[in-house]
């Protein structure tokens, strides 16, 4: 039987004890994964960035240091291959945040359960438009290159008038979907490493120890 108070439980976790060989190289897959995701993007016109699972899948497995480098050093990857906007340093703030918020996430394990991992999604979603709304509006006049989130904005911004509460409420929900795709992809990677250090940090651990 689900203990529903356990669902909810925080506590501090530790990351797996990854090398430093393993992390550099998980760095470069999940720099790879974005870079993939953003051509797929490109490619079929999508209405969705999903150009941050990379990040997400390092900063759940190695932290939100090793996720910020993901970030960084991803948005210069992706600036020189497909998207050069990505290599204005103000834009770096997004997947940043993601690297944080995800990171510390896990570290708190947030990721332990699907209550939690809902959750999480949310939080991080709401961080991202917070952040990111602004810096749109600033650079791009609040258009951002994402086919759904900048139809929304159009319509809010001619009701509202208001710039900025357009861009928050247009990223908003759709940044939760976006998320939504992305944890599917990261916790299907994450559920192919034959490792208990790593299943230990995904909601499905507690059900297969406790059966």
């Amino acid at each position: 039987m689900v203990n529903l108070k356990d669902q909810f439980k925080i506590e501090k976790i530790d990351f797996p004890k990854l090398s430093e060989t393993y992390k550099i190289s998980l760095v470069a897959v999940g720099i790879a994964i974005n870079v993939s995701l953003v051509a797929i993007r490109t490619a079929l016109n999508l209405p969705v960035f999903i150009d941050q699972g990379g990040i997400m899948l390092v900063s759940m497995m190695a932290g939100p240091l090793w996720g910020i480098i993901t970030a960084i050093v991803g948005s210069v990857v992706l600036g020189l291959t497909v998207n050069p906007s990505s290599l204005i340093p103000l834009l770096w703030a997004t997947p940043i945040t993601t690297a944080l918020v995800w990171g510390f996430g896990t570290k708190y394990s947030m990721t332990k359960s699907w209550p939690k991992y809902a959750i999480l999604l949310v939080v991080l979603a709401f961080s991202l438009s917070v952040v990111t709304s602004p810096i749109i509006v600033y650079l791009f006049g609040g258009v951002s290159g994402s086919g759904g989130a900048d139809i929304l904005f159009t319509v809010l911004y001619k009701s509202w008038g208001n710039m900025l509460t357009a861009r928050f409420w247009a990223e908003f929900p759709t940044s939760i979907f976006d998320k939504v795709i992305l944890s599917v992809l990261v916790l299907s990677i994450v559920r192919a490493i034959p490792r208990s250090d790593v299943q230990k940090l995904t909601p499905w651990y507690k059900e297969k120890a406790s059966k």
